[in-house]
């Protein structure tokens, strides 16, 4: 009977270790448990913390980079109510009726027109050399634009009107489509991201300089020179010197496709401010 109580008792003592130990192991497994979890827990919010940071300073440099593309532009905008840019602007609006004259056998009002007309654009250039301050990027563009529509204007109607070939007009059109189409597209890569119509039709936004080249303005010489030699003829005596007027028109039509030329191997005709 001894034995048998003193096996149940260590029978029980033993139990009952063992079942401490379960339940002690089974307590550090759930403290470990607890421990790695709070570990993973402390990392993803460390990750997380990480990632708000670096989301907020790209958006602090974004925005700072922002400023400092608004503050360029603000330095870039000109007063574009200039006199150079009224006399152009007086000019573009003269080229209409000069066309009306030459169509319906005006040639007494179109020469004096012309003539006014070119009067404003020594006048206007003249100016915008004399004073720095006069100069704007809208008069660059719309100087030669005034140029271009009057000259286009002049060789259409005097055409229609039967005193200038046909070839040299569909030449000198051509040429100055292509050089406007390429301007277009130079002021489109000049404006700084993000691109919007406002940004590239806004006048007193200077992000692109424009020189023309020598040859260019030689050529815008000869061609108004041939005008001015077409009207006087019409008007007082008659210069159409067939050989010289054949001459005339070859000589044009070489100096258009030159000058048009003269921009692919002329350095620096456009400037980006930008950049």
């Amino acid at each position: 009977m001894l034995s048998i109580h003193l096996v149940n008792g260590l029978s029980r003592s033993s139990i009952k270790f063992i079942t401490n130990q379960k339940c002690n192991y089974h307590l550090q497994h759930i403290r470990c448990l607890s421990h790695y979890s709070n570990r993973i827990k402390k990392i993803k919010d460390n990750q997380k913390a990480r990632l708000q940071n670096k989301k907020d300073g790209l958006k602090l440099k974004l925005k700072e980079k922002e400023n400092l593309v608004k503050q360029k532009l603000e330095g870039l905008r000109e007063n574009i109510f200039t006199v150079p840019n009224g006399l152009t602007s007086l000019r573009i609006v003269m080229t209409p009726f000069l066309g009306y004259f030459i169509l319906h056998n005006y040639h007494h009002l179109a020469l004096y027109t012309f003539a006014f007309a070119g009067i404003t654009d020594l006048l206007d250039g003249y100016i915008a050399r004399k004073y720095p301050k006069q100069r704007s990027f809208l008069g660059s563009i719309l100087d030669p634009v005034a140029d271009k529509l009057l000259i286009s204007t002049m060789f259409i109607t005097m055409t229609m009107a039967g005193t200038i070939p046909i070839y040299l007009t569909v030449l000198i059109f051509t040429r100055d489509l292509i050089l406007l189409s390429c301007g277009f597209y130079i002021r489109y890569l000049s404006i700084p991201s993000p691109r919007t119509l406002n940004k590239f039709f806004n006048p007193s936004l200077a992000t692109v300089q424009i020189s023309p080249t020598f040859l260019s303005k030689l050529n815008t010489a000869i061609q108004l020179t041939f005008i001015a030699y077409c009207l006087v003829s019409l008007v007082y005596v008659d210069l159409s010197n067939v050989t010289f007027f054949d001459y005339f028109c070859k000589s044009t039509a070489t100096s258009t496709v030159i000058s048009g030329l003269s921009y692919l191997f002329t350095k620096n005709t456009y400037k980006f401010k930008l950049k």
